[in-house]
């Protein structure tokens, strides 16, 4: 046999492999950002409906951690029923705390009801099962340490009752 032809073989099998949904960024060909070599890939799980847009929302900094504009990057993809990830280049090795939130209208805002909670399904790293005005969650509570190379972190995503 022509290794040749066998060498060509094997790196067209890789390439469509490579092209496959959701195979770059398993592979973290696909990631958000500049590359810095602090990669975190966000897990989300228990997508019910490919509807509408999976949001997720990056933060550093304890004292911006759910304020209007504290975030350092909002990712937005179509949403895929079951699970998808979702990767970003973070700035630097350090503290990070993520909230994810399906977009089922895609108006690119939160649906939220002051009395009842939230009215689309939600999730945060470190997967806290209750959300209200009354009792966010504090930084501290969500955050996990990204390191240099891969970070790989997983969110459930909770549904409005």
């Amino acid at each position: 046999m022509n290794v040749g032809l066998l060498r060509q073989a094997s790196l067209a099998a890789c390439a469509m492999a490579a092209l496959a949904p959701g195979a770059a960024a398993a592979q973290g060909g696909d990631c958000n950002g500049s590359p810095t070599g602090v990669k975190v890939v966000v897990k989300v799980e228990n997508i019910r409906a490919a509807e509408g847009l999976m949001a997720v929302t990056f933060y550093d900094d304890e004292k911006k951690f759910l304020k209007s504009g504290g975030s350092i990057r909002v990712l937005r993809e179509p949403a895929r029923a079951g699970s998808q990830s979702i990767c970003y280049w973070v700035p630097r090795p350090g503290s990070y705390a993520v909230v994810v939130y399906q977009d089922l209208n895609s108006n690119h805002k939160f649906g939220y009801n002051w009395l009842t909670g939230p009215n689309e399904p939600w999730g945060l790293t470190n997967n806290p099962h209750s959300l209200s005005l009354l009792n966010l969650p504090k930084f501290n509570q969500v955050k996990f340490e990204a390191h240099q190379g891969d970070n790989v972190v997983q969110v459930t995503l909770n549904y409005p009752k």
